[in-house]
């Protein structure tokens, strides 16, 4: 198989028009993509760590969600993956506003029940129910243990509080929440994003609404997704997967 049927297949499924008006999606660096495909590697983000780790490993093509955007500093990076004949494809929004993306299958392993889609853009996020009432305390734990989240944020400073209804967006998605606040219409409702800033908390609890930062590392999932699509379809590929190191610390 040809590293070029791979990109294809997937830019069929997950096609570059779905991508947001400032994404960076689709095949990034074409390193003589008529060529075999020796190994395939999937990451959240390409960094130096990974070309490393993909050198040793005889890997000729990655898959990333996140893209490197153009800069100096990933101009660098790239300019490695040139260098070693590795091609390089990134999924980020065409994935994520897929009808089954980053949002639905974040919401899938919760077994969010009774949901709604709610359109944002390109994107579509999930406004569903636990089968009954959790904790937030629980529901932080699950976070931690089935997406590789390092870290949660919250206001809600009881742990006891108890929630039945979620609206999510993976990565950082305050604005596509918030600015569909008004086709919400339920009550006690807890919101679940990434990377919100320090005015974003202050906005949230001006208005007194529910939320927990999960961080960007909730988009490993991305990772052992689509290393399953390529064996479920191409069982002849190998695949290897590279889970992104905690990016942040918390020092007391």
């Amino acid at each position: 198989m040809k590293i070029k049927d791979l990109v294809n297949f997937f830019l069929k499924k997950y096609p570059v028009s779905k991508q947001e008006t400032w994404d960076r999606c689709g095949i990034i660096v074409k390193a003589k993509l008529n060529r075999i495909l020796t190994k395939c590697l999937i990451c959240l983000d390409v960094n130096n760590e990974v070309i490393g780790y993909a050198c040793q490993n005889g890997i000729n093509l990655i898959i990333s969600h996140h893209p490197l955007f153009k800069n100096k500093v990933n101009q660098i990076i790239i300019n490695k993956l040139k260098k070693n004949s590795i091609s390089y494809l990134s999924l980020h929004t065409c994935f994520d506003n897929n009808k089954k993306g980053m949002n639905f299958l974040i919401a899938k392993e919760l077994k969010l029940q009774k949901i709604i889609w709610i359109k944002h853009n390109k994107s579509y996020f999930p406004l569903g129910c636990f089968m009954m009432k959790k904790k937030i305390k629980e529901i932080i734990t699950s976070f931690k243990r089935k997406f590789y989240c390092p870290y949660v944020f919250t206001n809600i400073k009881n742990v006891n509080k108890s929630f039945k209804y979620i609206a999510l967006c993976a990565g950082a998605g305050y604005h596509c929440l918030t600015e569909n606040f008004n086709k919400i219409k339920q009550k006690n409702l807890l919101f679940v994003t990434g990377d919100l800033k320090y005015h974003n908390w202050v906005e949230i609890n001006e208005n007194k609404l529910n939320f927990l930062d999960v961080g960007h590392e909730l988009e490993n999932f991305f990772v052992d997704f689509i290393a399953q699509e390529i064996t479920n379809n191409f069982p002849q590929i190998k695949v290897k997967k590279f889970f992104s190191k905690q990016t942040k610390f918390l020092v007391n």
